[in-house]
């Protein structure tokens, strides 16, 4: 994507440029009554914006972000043939995804060269690398209680591992973002010096089961009502633009009971579909990016923080 019409913006800078490709690759193949089939993926990302968030010529507070991403995956999925009153199907997954990114936050630029006062380098340099890695098994069936009616049942486990690679540097004064020191989530490393910046890395992984069970019926040959309970889960995340100790934070997982019912139906000669259903959503654990005391007793200043 790189044809938006900027020839308004003041700021010759302002840019958004994505280029992303991808690759996917499915072979079946029958055996015996069984059919096995292989998916492969690969999709490259790399993202270039710039934003300025004032519209104005001069730097005052502006955002620019370069980001490169490779991501890799292959399932393998075993089913039986279709035509029998209890259909099934297992299968398992894995995704392998590097993650570059180069993220540069500019604010009132020119007071530290003016000053000199460290206090007033505003600018926020961070170099980030995020490796991510997951697998899963799944499975998923259908029992056809009578002609009618049929019976849902599918769970699904997935595994992450995550590993986070951080440096920090204020560009104008060359001093770090991040000051060196102790980190609050024992899966983070503490922060130490590295050159004019500060580096730190963060290592974590979680396990989620998600569980699904439904009920399809067909009222007629148009008409097909259903209703199921699912979960499923959001991967745990780090806080990617800390600015001091206090702020480097993990969120765990947040997890989501979903409730639907739901109707559809092919009308008048299959010419007028209808469908419509309601749900309701139960989040446990959700992650949100929220300010805390940056100590136990609540007496400094606040931090920015991800949390549950």
């Amino acid at each position: 994507v790189n044809d938006i019409d900027r020839s308004d913006a003041l700021n010759e800078l302002d840019r958004a440029q994505n280029d992303m490709w991808g690759l996917s690759w499915i072979n079946t193949l029958d055996i015996q009554g069984l059919v096995l089939k292989s998916i492969t993926g690969y999709r490259d990302l790399d993202s270039h914006n710039y934003r300025d968030a004032d519209n104005a010529t001069n730097v005052y507070f502006e955002v620019g972000n370069d980001l490169k991403t490779d991501q890799f995956s292959q399932e393998f999925i075993l089913s039986n043939a279709s035509g029998s009153r209890f259909d099934w199907l297992v299968g398992i997954y894995y995704l392998r995804e590097d993650g570059k990114s180069k993220a540069d936050v500019n604010v009132a630029s020119g007071l530290y060269e003016a000053t000199g006062a460290v206090a007033l380098d505003l600018g926020l340099d961070y170099d980030t690398t995020q490796d991510t890695t997951s697998y899963a098994a799944f499975f998923y069936t259908t029992w056809y209680w009578t002609d009618a009616t049929r019976i849902n049942l599918a769970a699904r486990y997935t595994y992450d591992e995550k590993t986070l690679h951080m440096y920090t540097v204020k560009p104008a004064s060359q001093t770090p973002v991040v000051l060196p020191g102790p980190t609050n989530p024992a899966s983070c490393s503490d922060v130490v010096a590295d050159g004019y910046g500060s580096r730190y890395s963060c290592k974590d992984d979680w396990n989620e089961i998600s569980p699904k069970i439904g009920v399809d019926h067909d009222f007629s040959d148009t008409i097909m009502g259903y209703a199921s309970i699912s979960q499923g889960f959001r991967s745990g995340i780090y806080n990617g633009r800390p600015t001091s100790t206090e702020q480097i934070s993990v969120a765990d997982p947040e997890t989501l009971t979903s409730y639907e019912v739901g109707l559809k139906t092919q009308l008048w000669d299959n010419r007028l579909q209808i469908n419509g259903s309601a749900f309701y959503d139960d989040y446990k654990d959700q992650q949100f990016l929220v300010n805390r005391p940056s100590s136990a007793s609540g007496a400094d200043a606040l931090a920015l923080v991800v949390d549950n």
